[in-house]
C-alpha cells in the first residue's frame, strides 16, 4: 500500500489508457443496407456502431467544480462527494471522487481504500504527470482482479479549479464493445473545468 501511494505521490498521467488499451470485442458483421437510390431526396446513411453519439448531457460533479459529457444510454448515481457512470452493459465504470486539494494524504487514502475494496493483484504502470483540459493531473494505468477476473484500470488525480482534488477511477473488462471504446473515449475527453 505505501509504495502504491509513494508512486503515485511520484507521478500519474492522464493517459488513462482504458480507451486506448481496451482490447475491442469481436463486432458481429452487420447485415448489409441496399445503397438508396441516387437522386432520392431525404435518402439518409444507416447508423453504424462507428457514428458518432451526440455529446452527452453536461452532468456537474456534485461537489467538485468539473463537468462530464455523459451519453444518454450510461446509468449516473452520485451522492455528496461521489459520481460514478457505468456503459449500458457494464463493460466499463468510472468513478469521481472529491477530496480538498489541502488533503492529499487523504486523497491518497481515499484513493488505496477504493482500490482495495474493488480489486485484489493491483498492478500500475509508470505514473507521469500531465494535464487534462488546463488541469493539473497525476495519472496511471494498470489492472488488477476483481472478484477473480482481469479488468483494466485507469487512476487520475486531477486538481479541479475549485482546489479540489479529484480522483478517477476507472474499470474496464478486458474486452469491450466497439461503441462503449467511442463512448469512453469521448466522456474522458469531455472531462473539463466548469465554467
Amino acid at each position: 500500500m505505501a509504495c502504491r501511494r509513494a508512486a503515485l505521490v511520484a507521478s500519474l498521467t492522464l493517459g488513462l489508457g482504458l480507451a486506448s488499451g481496451c482490447k475491442q470485442a469481436p463486432q458481429q458483421p452487420e447485415p448489409e443496407t441496399p445503397a438508396a437510390p441516387t437522386g432520392e431526396v431525404g435518402a439518409a446513411e444507416p447508423a453504424t456502431p462507428s457514428t458518432p453519439f451526440p455529446r452527452g448531457e453536461p452532468v456537474r460533479h456534485p461537489s467538485a467544480a468539473i463537468v462530464i459529457d455523459v451519453p444518454p444510454t450510461w446509468t449516473r448515481e452520485t451522492d455528496e462527494t461521489m459520481l460514478a457512470l457505468s456503459s449500458p452493459e457494464e463493460e466499463v465504470v468510472l468513478v469521481f471522487i472529491a477530496v480538498p486539494a489541502a488533503k492529499l494524504d487523504a486523497a491518497l487514502e481515499v484513493l488505496d481504500a477504493e482500490l482495495d475494496a474493488m480489486m485484489t493483484e493491483v498492478e500500475l504502470s509508470e505514473l507521469s504527470e500531465g494535464e487534462i483540459n488546463g488541469m493539473v493531473a497525476l495519472i496511471a494505468d494498470g489492472s488488477g482482479l476483481i472478484d477473480g477476473v482481469p479488468f483494466e484500470l485507469g487512476v487520475v488525480l486531477a486538481l479541479s479549479p475549485d482546489e479540489q482534488i479529484v480522483i478517477g477511477l476507472g474499470l474496464a473488462q478486458m474486452e469491450v464493445s466497439p461503441q462503449t471504446t467511442e463512448e469512453l473515449g469521448a466522456i474522458l475527453q469531455s472531462l473539463r473545468p466548469a465554467s
